[in-house]
């Protein structure tokens, strides 16, 4: 072996030994700088939101501003993970846009109800957001058809919050009630999904997935596998990877 060929095999050894070092270290210094860069781009929206909803409480004539701004500043604390101050917001909005519809269906009202109830959800206050899917959806049973798609999403909701306060249940008795509530409430939104030509959706899935896990945790293990098997036969129609629950 030359000795051109040998200074080139131990630059070469050197180069891979100081690449080898140092792209953890680099690779490290991307990712804080994405969070950085992050941390700084919510501290702008979270400046910005605020000052637009303030703006709009000086105006509250022009409601559908003042909802739409406390929506964009409520979305921004919650991607900051402030979920009491956006569940403030929310909770304003209710009595703002109660009666705004009479005798007739207020799409405002129920908007503000359901990201309430996912704030509630978020924030693990869990009897709280399913006292809000509770109303939201005797409510739309009062003012929408039988066949809307979102009553049966009103009814998953309640399926999942249900099987979620099961889960902190400490005795089995209790947890088992939770449970076969829960199974209720997404069985009828599946049989829902389906009358209304919505049961190969994503949606459907997400309710099949609900059922595998609350059929699972009371015990039939039947009726979770063929659940589950539905709902990867859909994933996979919709080319959706998803990481089983």
């Amino acid at each position: 072996m030359t000795g051109t060929v040998i200074k080139i095999l131990i630059v070469v050894a050197i180069f891979g030994v100081v690449l080898g070092a140092t792209y953890p270290i680099q690779r490290q210094a991307v990712e804080d700088g994405k969070a950085t860069n992050y941390d700084l781009l919510l501290g702008v929206q979270l400046r910005s939101t605020e000052a637009r909803y303030k703006a709009a409480e000086k105006k509250p004539e022009n409601i559908d501003e003042l909802l739409a701004a406390g929506n964009a500043y409520a979305t921004a604390l919650t991607s900051s993970q402030d979920f009491a101050a956006a569940a403030k917001i929310y909770g304003s909005q209710l009595p703002l846009t109660w009666g705004l519809v009479t005798n007739a269906y207020n799409e405002k009202w129920a908007n503000a109800n359901l990201r309430l109830a996912g704030v509630y959800r978020d924030m693990d206050s869990q009897g709280a957001a399913l006292t809000c899917y509770e109303s939201l959806l005797k409510y739309d049973k009062q003012y929408l058809p039988a066949t809307d798609s979102r009553i049966a999403r009103d009814l998953n909701n309640m399926g999942l919050m249900l099987y979620m306060i099961g889960l902190g249940k400490a005795e089995a008795p209790e947890r088992m009630a939770e449970f076969k509530k829960s199974r209720s409430y997404l069985e009828q939104a599946l049989a829902l999904q389906e009358k209304i030509n919505l049961g190969k959706s994503a949606r459907a899935a997400a309710t099949l997935w609900n059922l595998f896990l609350t059929c699972r945790d009371l015990g039939d293990q039947k009726a979770a596998e063929q659940y589950r098997a539905q709902a990867q036969a859909i994933d996979k129609s919709l080319n959706r990877v998803c990481r089983e629950p």
